[in-house]
């Protein structure tokens, strides 16, 4: 499975973002890539000005109030910048989901992180996170993934959930091809479960998680669990606003809150 790209330069680097959340179906292929790592050489951020000022050059065009509101927010929450870190590709390529080959093109090889941008990293509710553009290679092609992550306390098996229209739900039951179904009709309709351990994606989706998911819009499109970090397919535009950073955590620590402690630190 290839990159779905929101935009395409004419120099052949895609541009992907969360408006198209992955689809990670037919034994845990590899298809939108969305990479994490923590670690590698940082930024340690000083003065407002000086961060200001090298933010100015990171992310422009963008404006310098932003920039400021961001420099601010970093030095107040005692987060890093990093221009680019290659070693955060390692924990990219580490995650199990985007090891798997594609099933329905076994010859394609799966996407390869080598580095990222723009990389925030910091706690935040307790909760280590980064916030980058992580630079991947899939079949000559270059592409740069928006990501918002959470780290798990440990590796765990791949869980993707997907909103999916409810015809297209009922048909794939039909013919043989359905997901995992929890036996709550709404939500059996509404979302798709792929995994290579069902044990584990029930113990995942407690009836907490399945009403936030069904009750609050801003979960509305599902979330994955990649190996050791968790994502919310919130189509997240500009990882450095810093409303929309510090909204897109927030949301993640209120879906982690809803999972047992213990279902992500050990087997089952």
């Amino acid at each position: 499975m290839h990159y779905r790209s929101s935009s395409c330069s004419s120099s052949g680097i895609l541009k992907v973002s969360f408006d198209d959340p992955p689809e990670v179906r037919d034994g845990m292929n590899a298809g939108l890539v969305v990479a994490i790592a923590v670690g590698g050489s940082v930024i340690l951020l000083g003065g407002i000005a000086w961060v200001t000022k090298k933010l100015t050059g990171a992310f422009a065009p963008q404006s310098d109030d932003r920039n400021s509101r961001l420099a601010e927010e970093l030095t107040r929450r005692g987060w890093t910048y990093g221009d680019y870190d290659e070693s955060c590709a390692d924990i990219h390529n580490a995650q199990p989901v985007f090891r798997a080959r594609n099933m329905i093109d076994p010859l394609a090889s799966p996407p390869k992180a080598v580095g990222a941008r723009d990389v925030i990293s910091g706690t935040h509710r307790s909760r280590p996170f980064i916030a980058t553009q992580f630079d991947v290679r899939q079949q000559g092609e270059q592409v740069f993934v928006t990501a918002i992550w959470l780290a798990l306390p440990a590796m765990r098996p791949g869980v993707v959930v997907n909103q999916v229209n409810r015809l297209q739900s009922r048909i794939r039951s039909r013919i043989g091809q359905g997901d995992i179904q929890l036996g709550v009709p709404e939500f059996d309709d509404r979302f798709e479960i792929t995994t290579e351990d069902e044990t584990f994606a029930r113990a995942v989706l407690t009836p907490d998680v399945v009403h936030f998911l069904l009750t609050d819009p801003r979960a509305a499109r599902g979330f994955a669990i990649y190996g050791d970090h968790l994502n919310v397919h919130d189509g997240v535009s500009d990882h450095g606003n810093p409303e929309q950073l510090i909204a897109a955590l927030d949301l993640r620590c209120d879906l982690l809150d809803r999972i047992p402690e213990a279902t992500l630190s050990q087997n089952l």
